[in-house]
C-alpha cells in the first residue's frame, strides 16, 4: 500500500514540477525575454497609429478615390435618408419590441 501511495505522490510532484516550469517559461517568454529585445530592434515598419505625423495613405496606382463632385446630385441629396424600401423591409423583420 505505501509503494502505491509513494507513486502517487511522485507523480503528483512531477506535474506541479512540469506545471511551474511551464508557467516560468511562458512569462519569461511574455515579459521581455531576449526574444522580445530582438524584435524591438528590427526594422518592422511602424503602424500609422504609431506615427501621427502620417495622413490619411493615398489610394494604389490604378486606383482613384472618389470625391463628392464624383457622385451624382441624387446621391449626395438622398445620403442618410431612409427609402420606402428600407421601410417596408424594417416591418417586414416582425420584431417584438414590447416583449
Amino acid at each position: 500500500m505505501s509503494h502505491q501511495h509513494d507513486s502517487k505522490t511522485q507523480s503528483y510532484w512531477r506535474r506541479i514540477r512540469t506545471a511551474i516550469w511551464s508557467a516560468s517559461i511562458t512569462i519569461a517568454l511574455c515579459s521581455g525575454g531576449p526574444m522580445a529585445a530582438s524584435a524591438q530592434s528590427s526594422g518592422a515598419p511602424l503602424l500609422d497609429s504609431q506615427r501621427p505625423d502620417v495622413g490619411p495613405m493615398p489610394a494604389p496606382v490604378g486606383h482613384r478615390q472618389p470625391q463628392q463632385k464624383d457622385l451624382p446630385p441624387s446621391v449626395s441629396r438622398d445620403e442618410g435618408g431612409i427609402t420606402a424600401g428600407q421601410r417596408a423591409f424594417d416591418r417586414s423583420l416582425d420584431i417584438c419590441r414590447g416583449c
